[in-house]
């Protein structure tokens, strides 16, 4: 089974050896957070791209498809190229965002974390879209879990306690405290995540996953 492929229970008996799912989380522990925001970012890019090109020129657009298409070709300098211009020039439009995450990830990918953090920062302060400042913190909050910056995680998660996205910040929360190996605050975490989804949801799965092994893990110790 690939890693990725997670039953929709997972149970460790009590004599195996917790760094099997320490290997686990370090391969897979942000994943549906990666994937929820990557699919927010998508719908926000979209209607940025609809309200924009039926009132401005066709220069942003064509910037647009242009920076996606090299992103995925994995040509990054004309990606970085592309979304500075589209940055540059129509900085006050919902483009400016997107290029902002753009120049965020390439970032990233260059190893280089203050960079990324200060374009998503500019997101959170300016962005008119509520659904992209929050896709920009919840970058943030991964970026603190890369570092082990639990503080940083805590605080996001408090600060939007009563927003749309609170199982997102609880799930990044639980994930922080499970890298530490804090198994019931992080159990506690994933449960609020758990809570906040709605029935259908197709997170659900994963989450009850994860709960599940932090919650075996505690008995292990």
């Amino acid at each position: 089974m690939a890693d990725k492929d997670i039953p929709a229970q997972i149970h460790f008996a009590e004599d195996e050896d917790i760094e099997k799912l320490k290997h686990w989380w370090k391969r897979n522990g942000t994943g549906i957070i990666a994937g929820l925001v990557i699919g927010v970012t998508a719908v926000a890019g979209i209607n940025g791209w609809r309200v924009y090109s039926e009132h401005q020129a066709e220069e942003a657009s064509a910037l647009y498809r242009q920076m996606m298409g090299a992103a995925q070709a994995n040509q990054s300098t004309a990606a970085m190229t592309t979304a500075t211009e589209l940055l540059d020039k129509h900085g006050s439009s919902g483009y400016a965002d997107i290029a902002l995450l753009m120049l965020s990830r390439l970032a990233v990918e260059r190893g280089n974390t203050s960079e990324a953090q200060d374009y998503l920062r500019r997101i959170v302060g300016d962005s008119k879209d509520p659904a992209l400042r929050h896709t920009a913190r919840l970058r943030l909050g991964l970026l603190a879990l890369e570092t082990g910056d639990l503080a940083a995680i805590e605080q996001l998660a408090a600060a939007d306690s009563a927003s749309a996205f609170v199982s997102q910040y609880q799930e990044l929360l639980g994930d922080s405290y499970a890298s530490k190996e804090r198994w019931d605050e992080a159990e506690a975490a994933y449960d609020r995540a758990l809570a906040e989804l709605p029935g259908n949801s197709l997170s659900t799965r994963l989450l009850t996953a994860k709960r599940n092994m932090t919650r075996n893990s505690a008995r292990v110790q």
